[in-house]
């Protein structure tokens, strides 16, 4: 009797389909070396400036909301992208998203009021405005393969910095009621962006300066950051896209360590691993070489338009159920030939 019910068990639940997702495994990025002058970082771009780098492509709609189950784990049609270079004091960063619709400064969260100028590069403000499009990205930069830690789960450590792209709010007037944030730009201000670290593995978050000034007085080379909204004259709100914003950033490996951690005096003071975030240059200065890996993602929340089609958060590598913080991310080699094919990157 007990055979023929688990028999009967057996043919019932291979009749069963349940659900599965399959995690695409992480993706791997050659970042090329600047082989002439480096990029201006003032939101504008040229073939020529990044010659060398590839655009990216092929974001997936982020797995963890169970409001978005239609595109869970899915390359998204929407066009995101971006493409990287470094040379000997930077990590170049270059974005660019094409957008159905650009928020305008000013609201944030309901019921309070917040000075988006006082407010600055703080989540407080930022993650509370214009329906919360923004631009994401999180690198942990000391990292080699073998290393392991890219296959955790939980709010994994890196250093994070984000982007909330908002034009002036401008009445029927001409009134400017509330600034947007756009131009070349300082990671103090104007709004809204957000420096930090991901997770308590470094006390007192990440907090780069672009300062030139007090850049040298600590030693480093400033953050350079830069964005411009790229408006498409004539586009029809709904039906085409609007603005294609660029956003450009330069970050220098000497602000990736104990310089620009307020809280942090020795390698020791923080958590084996955060290990992985702390840049150190080797005896002739150098951070970074040929062969190096970094740990990276990019991800975002789109905007209205893409939002209520049911593409609201997105991700360059998947992270299976995870949130944007989490494992794994995709790698970043470093390298030094000039210029790399379409096929230089791949998924493996």
């Amino acid at each position: 009797m007990r055979m023929r019910v688990w028999l009967l068990c057996i043919i019932v639940l291979s009749f069963v389909t349940l659900p599965v997702f399959c995690q695409a495994p992480p993706k791997e990025y050659e970042v090329n070396k600047v082989s002439g002058s480096p990029p201006v970082i003032d939101g504008e771009y040229t073939e020529e400036e990044w010659a060398g780098s590839t655009w990216t492509g092929d974001f997936y709609g982020l797995r963890h909301s169970a409001c978005l189950a239609q595109y869970q784990g899915e390359i998204v049609d929407i066009n995101w992208r971006w493409r990287a270079l470094w040379d000997d004091d930077y990590f170049y960063f270059l974005m660019v998203a094409d957008l159905n619709y650009l928020n305008p400064n000013g609201m944030t969260y309901p019921d309070v009021l917040v000075d988006p100028l006082a407010a600055d590069d703080t989540g407080y403000a930022g993650w509370g405005v214009g329906q919360n499009l923004d631009f994401e990205c999180f690198l942990e930069p000391d990292w080699q393969e073998g290393d392991g830690f890219n296959d955790q789960e939980g709010d994994s450590p890196s250093y994070q910095l984000c982007y909330f792209p908002l034009q002036a709010d401008i009445d029927e007037n001409g009134e400017v009621w509330d600034e947007g944030n756009f131009g070349v730009r300082g990671a103090e201000g104007p709004p809204f962006f957000h420096t930090g670290t991901t997770g308590s593995y470094a006390p007192g978050g990440w907090d780069p300066t672009s300062d030139p000034v007090l850049a040298e007085e600590l030693g480093v080379k400033p953050l350079l950051l830069a964005a411009l909204p790229h408006l498409i004259e004539g586009a029809v709100l709904g039906e085409d896209i609007v603005a294609s914003p660029v956003l450009e950033i330069a970050f220098p490996y000497s602000q990736l360590g104990l310089a620009a951690l307020p809280d942090v005096e020795v390698i020791e003071d923080v958590d084996m691993f955060a290990e992985n975030l702390i840049m150190i240059p080797d005896e002739n200065g150098v951070y970074v070489q040929e062969g190096d890996e970094w740990l990276f993602n990019v991800c975002g929340y789109t905007d209205a338009i893409d939002n209520e089609r049911g593409i609201g958060l997105i991700t360059w590598n998947d992270m299976g159920d995870g949130g944007f913080h989490n494992y794994p991310r995709g790698i970043l080699k470093f390298v030094e030939e000039e210029v790399v094919s379409v096929s230089g990157w791949m998924m493996y």
